[in-house]
């Protein structure tokens, strides 16, 4: 137990005197005295290692702020299908016999009348189902359009912090 305590009081750790087995128990100057006055000089606080701290913590930003971008693209990519998808289920609802005072119904075609948008009535055939096929297509179109691009925008943006983080 001695004999641990000895060594832990060495400077192995840092908590002792110096780690130089020239200067230990000989009057030989070490490294960190002065020329002037023999007094011992402290250290630098600061590490070969620390030194790289600096652009180390920026790539690591840099990766953080890659790595949130691409989740926002696959996001809005996911949003775009999702709304794409909902104007699809509402086409189809039009073809298919169903309950009109079913929650799930009402609520696909309240979603889907204010995600159409504009494509409301772009297109006027004479048979309604034809122009909601149409028009709520073109919306569904225009949605996964939106959201590949804007996706795909966002990925490019990713990738320019990436080849910044390498340079």
């Amino acid at each position: 137990m001695a004999g641990e305590q000895e060594e832990q009081g060495s400077g192995r750790n840092g908590a002792g005197a110096s780690d130089d087995p020239a200067a230990a128990g000989t009057g030989a100057p070490s490294p960190t005295d002065t020329e002037v006055g023999g007094a011992p000089v402290s250290e630098s606080p600061v590490r070969v290692d620390d030194r790289r701290r600096g652009p180390v913590t920026a790539v690591g930003v840099r990766r953080a702020v890659r790595t949130i971008i691409n989740l926002l693209a696959v996001t809005v990519r996911l949003v775009g299908l999702v709304l794409a998808a909902i104007l699809l289920v509402r086409i189809g609802l039009a073809f298919v016999p169903v309950n009109p005072g079913n929650v799930i119904v009402e609520w696909i075609v309240r979603f889907a009348d204010i995600v159409v948008w504009g494509f409301r009535d772009l297109f006027l055939p004479t048979d309604p189902r034809i122009g909601l096929v149409a028009n709520y297509g073109l919306a569904a179109v225009f949605w996964m359009a939106v959201g590949l691009i804007a996706a795909a925008a966002l990925s490019g943006l990713g990738l320019r912090v990436a080849d910044r983080s390498r340079s």
